[in-house]
C-alpha cells in the first residue's frame, strides 16, 4: 500500500473512532442542566400564577389602608331615660299626650361618650366603587397576566427562584399583616339598630322649642324626627350603623373579641452547604406551602372588599333646640341627631352603616348571578 493510501485509512479510522465515541458516551452534564432547567421552569409558572395573585390581595390592602385614613370619629351620647321618667318631650299626636323618651345628640363634654359613630370622609380616594353585579371579591382574584410569548423563555437558575421565593413570603407577610389590622378593627365594631321616630311634615314627634329650632318667634313649637336607637320587639330599624360602644376601641391594649392571628411557618433559607438536589427539593417544598398560605388569605381579603363594597354612607346632622327634662325634673334644651337625606345640601355628617337586614353583615348582592352561571 503507498504511503498516500495508509494515510488516506487512518485519517478513515480516526473519522469512524469519533462516530462510534459520540454514539456511545453518557450525556454531556449541558444536557442534564436541561433536563434540571424544565422542572424549574414548571416552578418558575407556578411562581408566576402566585405572583399575579399576590398583586391582586397586595391591591386590595392598598385600598384598605387608603381607607382606614378616611375614617373619622363621631362621640355621641343616648340621652333620656328607657323607663320614660325623663328626656326628650315627644308627642306622637295621638292623644295620648306628652311623653319623655330617648334620642341621639353629640357627646358634650370631658367624660366618655357612650358610643362613637363613624364617619366616611368625602376626600377623594375614600369613597368605594359600586358593587360587581357578578359578585364581591374582585380586587381579590388575580388579574390576568399578558399572553405568553412565542419566544421560549431562558431556563431559570434555582438561585434566582430561591429569591423570588423569598421575597414572596415577605410579601405574604405583609397582607396578614393587613388582614389582621381588619379584623381587630371589625371585632371592636358594633352594628347599631337606629329608627327615626316623628315627622316633620306630619307635625308629630320631638318637641322643638320655636326660637331654638329656627322658626318666626312666636310661632307655636314645631315637632320634629330624631334618632334613637330601636329596642322595639318588631326587629326591622331603620339602618344599622356602625359604632365603637363603650369602651371598644381596636389598636389598644384592651382586646375587643378578637382572637390573635396565627403566624404562618415560613421555610428555612437554604444553607451554602446544601446539594442541588437538597435545594430543589426545599424549593418545592417552599413554593407548596406559599399556594396553600395565599389560599387560605383569600377568605379574610374577601372580607374587607364584601364590607368595602356593602357599606354605605348615611347622611346625618345635628339640630338644636328639641325641649328636653333633666333627672332633676328642670325643662332645658338640647340638640339630637335626625337623618339629612334631601339631597339638598351637603350633610353635616356621613356615617357609615349597613341595611337594616339582620344580620347586619348579609352579603349586599347576594342575588348576583355566579361567574359560571347562564344568568
Amino acid at each position: 500500500m503507498s504511503r498516500r493510501g495508509v494515510a488516506a485509512l487512518a485519517l478513515l479510522v480516526a473519522m469512524t473512532g469519533v462516530v462510534q465515541a459520540c454514539g456511545t458516551t453518557t450525556p454531556e452534564p449541558t444536557d442534564r442542566v436541561d433536563a434540571q432547567g424544565a422542572g424549574l421552569g414548571a416552578i418558575r409558572d407556578r411562581m408566576d400564577a402566585m405572583q399575579r395573585r399576590m398583586h391582586g390581595y397586595e391591591r386590595t390592602m392598598a385600598r384598605m389602608n387608603r381607607w382606614f385614613r378616611c375614617v373619622r370619629h363621631v362621640p355621641v351620647d343616648l340621652m333620656g331615660d328607657e323607663q320614660h321618667r325623663w328626656g326628650f318631650h315627644y308627642d306622637e299626636r295621638d292623644g295620648a299626650g306628652l311623653d319623655t323618651r330617648t334620642a341621639l345628640t353629640v357627646h358634650q363634654g370631658s367624660r366618655r361618650p357612650h358610643l362613637v359613630l363613624l364617619r366616611l370622609s368625602r376626600a377623594k380616594g375614600c369613597l368605594s366603587r359600586a358593587p360587581d353585579p357578578n359578585g364581591t371579591g374582585d380586587d381579590a382574584r388575580p388579574s390576568r397576566g399578558r399572553e405568553s410569548s412565542s419566544h421560549p423563555r431562558r431556563p431559570p437558575r434555582i438561585g434566582v427562584l430561591e429569591l423570588r421565593l423569598r421575597r414572596l413570603e415577605r410579601r405574604l407577610v405583609r397582607v396578614e399583616s393587613g388582614t389582621e389590622r381588619f379584623d381587630e378593627w371589625e371585632s371592636c365594631l358594633s352594628w347599631l339598630p337606629v329608627t327615626e321616630y316623628g315627622h316633620e311634615d306630619q307635625d308629630l314627634g320631638y318637641l322643638v322649642d320655636d326660637a331654638l329650632g329656627g322658626s318666626v318667634s312666636g310661632a307655636p313649637d314645631r315637632h320634629l324626627p330624631a334618632l334613637d336607637v330601636d329596642t322595639s320587639e318588631w326587629d326591622d330599624p331603620d339602618y344599622e350603623v356602625l359604632a365603637f360602644l363603650g369602651r371598644d376601641r381596636p389598636f389598644t391594649q384592651r382586646e375587643c373579641g378578637n382572637e390573635p392571628g396565627e403566624g404562618t411557618d415560613r421555610q428555612a433559607p437554604p444553607r451554602a452547604g446544601d446539594s442541588y438536589a437538597e435545594r430543589l427539593e426545599d424549593l418545592r417544598r417552599g413554593v407548596r406551602d406559599l399556594a396553600e398560605d395565599l389560599q387560605d388569605l383569600l377568605e379574610p381579603v374577601l372580607e374587607f372588599v364584601q364590607f368595602d363594597e356593602c357599606m354605605f354612607t348615611l347622611g346625618v346632622q345635628n339640630r338644636s333646640g328639641y325641649r328636653y327634662r333633666t333627672p332633676a325634673g328642670v325643662d332645658t334644651h338640647r340638640s339630637a341627631l335626625s337623618f339629612d337625606l334631601t339631597g339638598l345640601q351637603v350633610p353635616q355628617f356621613d356615617v357609615m352603616a349597613f341595611p337594616g337586614e339582620e344580620p347586619p353583615q348579609i352579603e349586599c348582592n347576594e342575588d348576583a348571578a355566579g361567574e359560571n352561571t347562564d344568568e
